[in-house]
């Protein structure tokens, strides 16, 4: 009998420590890091801080104008203190790319990026999956954000501007979320090369770009987004059918040089009587076409 409890005993000390080791090991992994330039943080660099990370960390950026080329090869997140102030600034020399993700499901929000070289990009996410990348600013760079061979990321409340080439750009990428963006003042707003698919926009502002949308891309929804002032509003490199609308009455997209007018309603149009969406579709080319545009912007926050 004494040889059972003291066995029973021992079990249980054994599963203790393992489960308290776990225990220790998941708080471990969770650590948070701060970096700050003033050396008051853990460290006065981000890669710095990344190289010492575990996956699941967390690192937090203070204030301050970080001349770095990051390369994030673990699941942790990037947070900033304050979007305008603190500033990733590639220096306009190689390499190509300011951040490059080459993990999955890694987070980046709460910074400025900007100024990579001539013809480079702020982020580049190649063959990994799961990216959220949100409230940043990204500016002047070449490209803004390209992501290739990836699914299952989410772009969302960023604001993309004065990129000479692609502010956001996909190839070969599928069932990625884009919601809330201000795209502005690049030469194409979102881009595609390589066919891409099942990939969603909605919420987005863009606006003053050369190209709104030039797209290889089929099978993606495009709704609730205001398209203004674009020197091209939509665009495809060959035949793609893609969705343009929420359906009714959710609606399409706000379109600034729709030509139409609303004097009816309903599934049809064809009830009297005004919805605020056009009675005519918005034709973007003969296998897209928005059914339902919107007559005035929508009020996106």
């Amino acid at each position: 009998m004494k040889k059972l409890i003291f066995g029973i005993l021992l079990v249980f000390v054994l599963c203790s420590t393992l489960v308290f080791s776990g225990f220790v090991e998941a708080r471990v992994k969770n650590k948070t890091w701060v970096v700050n330039l003033n050396g008051t943080g853990d460290f006065t660099t981000i890669q710095a801080a990344l190289n010492a990370a575990n996956s699941g960390d967390k690192i937090t950026v203070m204030n301050g104008v970080y001349y770095e080329h990051l390369v994030i090869s673990k699941t942790v997140t990037l947070k900033g203190e304050n979007k305008l102030l603190t500033i990733i600034d590639g220096g306009g020399v190689a390499p190509a790319s300011t951040i490059v993700i080459e993990a999955n499901n890694v987070v980046i929000k709460g910074f400025t990026i900007q100024n990579a070289m001539s013809g480079g990009r702020a982020i580049w996410e190649d063959g990994f999956n799961g990216a959220t990348i949100s409230n940043n600013i990204i500016t002047n760079n070449g490209d803004g954000i390209r992501i290739l061979y990836s699914h299952g990321n989410t772009i969302s409340n960023n604001v993309l501007k004065n990129n000479p080439y692609t502010a956001l750009g996909f190839d070969a990428s599928y069932s990625n979320t884009v919601t809330g963006n201000t795209i502005s003042n690049n030469y194409i707003g979102v881009g595609a090369g390589i066919p891409s698919y099942n990939n969603v926009f909605s919420g987005n502002v863009i606006t003053q770009n050369s190209y709104g949308f030039l797209l290889a891309m089929y099978n993606s929804k495009f709704f609730h987004n205001n398209i203004i002032g674009n020197g091209v509003q939509a665009a495809f490199y060959g035949v793609y059918v893609n969705t343009w609308n929420n359906g009714y009455p959710s609606g399409g997209n706000y379109w600034s040089n729709y030509a139409g007018v609303d004097n009816y309603r309903g599934a049809t149009q064809n009830k009297r009587g005004s919805d605020g969406i056009g009675d005519t579709p918005y034709v973007i080319d003969a296998q897209n076409k928005d059914s339902f545009p919107l007559m005035t912007p929508l009020k996106l926050s």
